[in-house]
């Protein structure tokens, strides 16, 4: 349109410029004649000749106008082009902003035809609220005159805003009139860009706010966190709640503070089950994000909307994952637009972060209490931990070591040699060779007891060591590990139970009470110790042993009102570690003391009843409550038993005394005898007459006189009586025996006659007593005439007899109630000797046994009367590999006071084996004679067992920790090495296209010189060397990307769920490519058969791998040369519902005996390798903790076959 234009206006042109020529020609036309006939033919020519030179001259000016003419045509064209065509819009705008022209790019961009853009105000275009930019661009270009440029949004006629750059400068049109130049450039893609930017920067910063916000607990940090994701999404409310997928339950972690003064919900949960919730738990549901953009409107998932429930006009709910599984629930709400995906991803990505930080969190408040927990243990058990590190001579306590030492931790120089400068100054040397020796010997452990002294105090504190040590790569010991513990109660509490012991037996030379007394003041450092007896209804004591400021004291009656006694009748123990006489302020003895601590004890009888007391008095706090509630328990016992002893002993005597004074009164020969004819009392006639108390009454009349010759005989020759009894003329029990009544009879003996009474006491004892009738004999008749009066005589006598009698078989009935009481105290100590859970004995100096407690038949099998009767079972029962030692323990020192220990297996008689902790010391009457070794043996298997499994935990746990640092170091290998291959990765391709232009040049340059060589190769020899080059380039880049991977999956921790679909054959072919360098090394056959189909096993693919790793390993290993082969083959037990693999080597097999060991901890062939015994039984754990089998086929030179039964995952396939 433009070119015809232009056409049409110059052909006018050319006719005006024709008819002003002529108009000038006429005009000025020079004089001459008025026709051509006046010229001369010369100048007829030479005009002609000008005129033809004109005309040619014409010509060429026209030429040249043509030619002019199309130049112009074709710029025409190229603005055309350059304006109507550009990318960008240009607009020419009067003052007022009306557009004068455009192109058609900027009515493109305005959605509009260009002819209708003309004389429109260019503001129509402009959304409403940037109108002011677009004022003050103009103004500045207006005032400044210098090109200005402005962002803004402009509406296409179809009303959709979109962001455009207004680049302005001042011009003048052609009439002078000032014009507005404007480009316009559409920038939404960029705007776009930018904000996504200032987005991610957003999230950026809310992401480093949210972590490096200080916070005590993660819900302080989770409410943080959520005002954090609010902001960024632009959101009003919100909320954070857990989810557990194994309860399928919500607990509400956090709300946004603007949310509870809108809710007027009743009764609000902090639990919902999934089931019952709404549109919030839509989310867990379908595993993704929700988002409902017009709350208001009916929606299919809008349910579950409380009345009283905050307004909701807009929702998103997104799930927080954790691998597989839904840990979290955030929900936004109420944002002024629309939710898109991308507020789904920052609330995903921030949510994810701040899960691993609460994590995090979780896990150090854990530790945290672990180790407050820990150090609590070790101040209970009185167990320290220590550890030297031998490189650097540092030495690490916990605190409880520092409590035992009674040190403060910046007092103490860490160093072996300041532990050495506590040790007391007896026992330095010992404990100094016992860890020197240990280094030098390369022992792993040792063991030692020894003193310390505390250096504020100069307490002294028995303490028990263990150490073990750790070694170097090399074997070398780098670093020790060991603790401590405080033993100082249990060495007094033993050397309580050894005072217990020795202290009140027959011999020992001193008063149970007052020594005990005296014990307790002196071991546990009080002032005041009262030992009572309680008298009549207990509110009244009296002392039996009172010990004060370092002397006794006579013993006193008191009554327990108002005092700390009173309080500890009744109760086990009674303790006042402090301000008892504030507690008491009527006990005038407090107050006198000036008491501060107390502590008491009840003493028990063997039925349960309160009958005295023992109290400690200080006037210092109590130290050590512990210690003196535990010896008083162990000394209360002892001491009830020998209280209700010594009641027992005064009552049994008073009743022999009464006894005796009722036989003495008795101006007859009497005794009470009993059934054995055993002699049990005599009075003073009796004895006069020779009865003897403890022998039979035939021997102690007439000294077996009165008994038959056969009878006397074996008296004579056995020294007892014999087994079927002795038939005695004078006394003729045995006639008596069965007597109910009270029965006589008249016997000839020592020359008189006798009358022989026999008086039944109870089934067990009777009162005889004979009459001297000899006058009565030899004055018969002379009785017989005084018969009447004899008989009333007799008869009073008789019932004078009888009164006594009744008097005396009550006091007897009153002796065996207190005999069979003392009996049953006696029974009460044995029972606590007879039932005590260790084996306790007393061996005599010749060997034989005195005592054996009833617990040797739960440790050895064998009963008590075996070892009693066969002194020398207790050396057969000990196993043959510790019998040396215990002999050693035993015959070494036989009479060294102190106590001995030795450990030691004894066999029980079905082949089972026990471990016996061996305590023993020799036991000494008051005279120093040597009587023989006390001992007590203790079950100690399970304390053997546990430390065995320490043992192994220990290892594997150093295991573990080699296996997570191989791992961190994988993981860093591997990201150094995928750096260096990720540039070659990316530059063989670039390297490959230079390669192929610069190819195209050489064969440019062959075409002219066909020898032309590079590197000395001919060029097409070059070009196949370098395509293969490449290839082999790329193809070993691929293969370290792939090994790489599979480095960082196999160094990757493992989460503890066996919960994974685990595709068999690509973990198998995992484990070869790790593998593989030392398969190949191993063998040139490898081979392997994946079958088709093969379903996954649930469980954990990187353990998994872990298992054939080392299954290829082993199999590596035990391959001798490279013409072995093994095979590895996959296939799917449809009726076991399994998958199987199999593992095959031609390597040297396995003995029986190695096979049978195969899967115990640390047994490994390769020790001197570098083997550590762990592979095989690591791997045989993972398969039973995946419900699988491992079992082993292995034949010395025949190889050895791994099969692998692993439970198949029903429903699923793998389609690889």
């Amino acid at each position: 349109m433009t070119a015809k234009r232009t056409g049409g206006s110059s052909k006018a042109t050319a006719a005006g410029l024709r008819q002003r020529a002529e108009a000038k020609a006429k005009a000025t036309q020079p004089p001459g004649p008025d026709s051509a006939d006046t010229l001369s033919p010369a100048a007829a020519r030479q005009a002609l000749h000008d005129l033809h030179v004109h005309q040619i001259e014409l010509e060429l000016q026209n030429e040249e106008l043509r030619r002019a003419q199309a130049e112009l045509e074709a710029a025409k064209a190229r603005y055309f082009d350059l304006y109507d065509l550009a990318p960008a819009g240009y607009l020419v705008l009067t003052e007022k902003g009306l557009i004068l022209e455009a192109n058609l790019s900027a009515a493109k961009l305005l959605g509009v035809e260009r002819k209708q853009l003309a004389r429109k105000p260019l503001t129509c275009f402009i959304v409403p609220e940037d109108q002011d930019t677009y004022y003050r661009h103009r103004q500045q270009l207006s005032e400044a005159g210098t090109p200005q440029t402005c962002e803004l949004r402009l509406l296409r006629a179809d009303s959709a805003p979109f962001w455009a750059r207004l680049e302005g400068s001042a011009a003048q049109d052609a009439a002078g009139a000032s014009v507005c130049s404007v480009v316009v450039s559409d920038i939404t893609e960029s705007k776009r860009a930018q904000e996504e930017l200032q987005r991610n920067e957003s999230r950026l910063r809310s992401l480093v706010s949210v972590l490096q916000h200080p916070a005590d607990d993660s819900k302080t940090f989770l409410d943080y966190a959520l005002e954090q994701a609010i902001r960024l999404t632009g959101s009003k409310i919100g909320y954070i709640y857990h989810y557990h997928e194994d309860r399928q339950e919500f607990v509400l972690n956090t709300w946004s503070k603007d949310v509870m003064p809108q809710c007027s919900v009743a009764d609000p949960q902090t639990c919902y089950a999934l089931g019952k919730t709404g549109i919030w738990g839509e989310a867990v549901r379908q595993r993704r994000a929700i988002i409902v953009n017009d709350f208001q409107a009916a929606h299919p998932l809008k349910r579950g909307y409380p009345q009283g429930h905050v307004e909701l006009l807009k929702f998103m709910t997104v799930p927080i994952f954790k691998g597989m599984n839904i840990v979290g629930v955030v929900g936004l709400g109420n944002k002024e637009s629309n939710y898109s995906e991308i507020d789904i991803l920052q609330a995903s990505l921030l949510l994810q972060a701040v899960l691993k930080v609460t994590e995090r969190m979780h896990a150090e408040a854990a530790l945290r209490d672990s180790v407050a927990r820990l150090n609590h243990a070790e101040e209970i058990a009185h167990l320290g931990s220590w550890e030297l590190d031998l490189l650097s001579n540092r030495l690490s306590w916990s605190d409880e070591i520092y409590r035992i030492f009674g040190l403060q931790p910046q007092e103490f120089g860490a160093t072996y040699e300041a532990f050495l400068a506590a040790v007391h100054p007896e026992d330095r040397a010992a404990v100094d060779a016992a860890y020197s020796d240990s280094r030098r010997d390369n022992q792993d452990h040792y063991e030692i007891e020894h003193r310390i002294v505390r250096k504020h105090t100069g307490e002294i504190r028995h303490v028990q060591e263990r150490c073990r040590h750790v070694r170097d790569a090399s074997g070398a010991i780098v670093r020790s590990i060991g603790m401590v513990h405080d033993i100082t109660e249990r060495k007094q509490l033993e050397a309580a139970q050894a005072f217990l012991l020795q202290c009140g037996y027959p011999g020992s030379g001193h008063e149970f009470f007052p020594a005990l007394a005296q014990y307790l003041a002196q071991t546990l450092g009080v002032d005041f110790v009262c030992i009572d007896r309680l008298l009549g209804d207990g509110l009244t004591a009296q002392t039996v042993a009172m010990w004060s400021d370092g002397k006794f004291l006579d013993n006193v009656e008191y009554a327990l009102k108002d005092t700390p006694c009173g309080d500890v009748v009744g109760k086990t123990i009674c303790c006042f570690p402090r301000d008892v006489c504030k507690l008491f302020p009527r006990d005038a003895v407090l107050q006198e003391l000036r008491s501060e601590s107390y502590i008491g004890t009840t003493l028990w009888s063997y039925d349960g009843k309160p009958i005295g007391l023992i109290a400690l008095i200080g006037r210092k706090p109590l130290v050590n409550p512990r210690l003196a509630e535990s010896m008083l328990k162990l000394v209360a016992v002892r001491a009830s038993g020998e209280l209700e002893r010594q009641q027992a002993e005064a009552a049994l005597a008073h009743s022999a005394r009464l006894n005796e004074l009722l036989l003495n009164g008795m101006q007859l020969p009497a005794m009470l005898v009993g059934r054995n004819q055993t002699v049990l009392a005599a009075n003073r006639i009796a004895r006069q007459a020779g009865a003897a108390e403890g022998e039979p009454c035939w021997q102690s009349f007439g000294r077996c006189a009165h008994i038959p010759p056969a009878d006397r005989e074996y008296c004579e020759q056995h020294g007892t009586a014999p087994p079927d009894g002795t038939q005695c003329t004078f006394c003729q029990l045995s006639r008596m025996l069965d007597a109910s009544e009270p029965a006589r009879t008249e016997v000839e003996a020592f020359g008189n006659w006798w009358e022989i009474w026999w008086v039944p006491i109870d089934r067990e004892s009777y009162l005889h007593y004979a009459i001297d009738i000899t006058e009565r004999k030899r004055t018969e008749d002379a009785l017989r005439l005084a018969q009447a009066e004899l008989e009333a005589k007799v008869k009073e006598r008789t019932q004078e007899l009888q009164a006594n009698n009744r008097l005396l078989q009550m006091e007897i009935e009153e002796r065996r109630r207190i005999e069979t009481d003392l009996a049953q105290s006696e029974l009460k100590f044995r029972t606590i000797a007879d039932f005590t859970s260790d084996w306790e004995y007393w061996q005599a100096p010749e060997g034989t046994l005195l005592y054996c407690s009833p617990s040797c038949e739960r440790i050895t099998g064998h009963a008590a009367a075996e070892f009693m009767s066969d002194p020398g079972l207790l050396e057969r029962v000990i196993h043959l590999d510790d019998l040396a030692a215990y002999l050693q323990h035993h015959r070494g020192r036989p009479h060294a006071k102190a106590q001995h220990e030795v450990e030691f297996r004894v066999l029980l008689p079905d082949g089972a084996v026990r471990w016996c902790g061996h305590v023993c010391q020799p036991v000494f009457d008051t005279n120093g004679t040597y009587l023989g070794r006390r001992a007590s043996n203790r079950d100690i298997t399970e304390r053997k067992e546990l430390d065995r499994r320490e043992q192994l935990h220990l290892e594997q746990m150093l295991q573990s920790e080699k296996l997570a640092s191989l791992g961190t170091l994988v993981a860093g290998v591997a990201h150094e090495i995928n750096n260096p291959n990720m540039f070659i990765t990316l530059n063989t391709p670039v390297l490959r296209d230079l390669w192929d232009e610069a190819t195209t040049a050489l064969d440019a340059c062959m075409a002219q010189n066909e020898e032309l060589r590079v590197g000395h190769v001919p060029l097409t020899e070059a070009r196949q060397m370098a395509e293969q080059a490449f290839a082999n380039i790329m193809k070993g880049s691929e293969r370290i990307k792939n090994i790489v991977t599979e480095l960082k999956e196999y160094a990757r921790e493992a989460p503890p769920e066996l919960d994974q679909q685990v595709d068999v054959n690509r973990m198998i072919r995992a484990a070869v490519t790790l593998s593989w360098n030392k398969i190949k090394g191993a063998t040139d056959f490898f081979a392997a058969d994946y079958a088709e189909g093969l379903p996954p096993v649930r469980g954990n693919s990187q353990r998994l791998e872990q298992v054939m790793i080392n299954l290829f390993l082993n199999a590596c290993d035990a391959i001798p040369d490279k013409g072995k082969a093994i095979h590895v083959r996959t296939r799917h037990d449809t009726l076991a519902k399994a998958v199987i693999v199999r593992v095959v080597d031609q390597g040297s097999g396995m003995t029986p005996d190695v096979l049978a060991r195969i899967k115990d901890p640390f047994f490994t062939t390769k020790r001197d390798s570098g083997g550590t015994g762990l592979g095989v039984s690591i791997s045989a754990k993972i398969i039973d903790e995946h419900g699988g089998r491992m079992v082993y086929e292995s034949k010395p030179g025949q190889g050895t076959t791994v099969t692998l039964t692993l439970p198949a995952a029903e429903g699923m396939r793998d389609e690889s």
